[in-house]
């Protein structure tokens, strides 16, 4: 079980930095040169998404 919630845990996180990065590049593609970076924004907002699809299958995982 333990094996099983790891590996869901992290397909959700794969999933959700996959689209964070998809929309990354979306946004430079059609944005055009990107402005100067945020560096906390830019770095913590992925990170920040992948916690939460973590929590988010920990506390929707079926225990009994």
């Amino acid at each position: 079980m333990l094996a099983q919630l790891l590996l869901t845990a992290l397909t959700a996180v794969v999933v959700f930095h996959s689209l964070t990065y998809t929309l990354y590049l979306y946004e430079k593609r059609v944005h055009g040169p990107p402005r100067p970076p945020r560096p906390l924004r830019r770095a913590f907002l992925p990170w920040l998404a992948e916690l939460g699809a973590i929590l988010w299958v920990l506390a929707t995982w079926p225990l009994g």
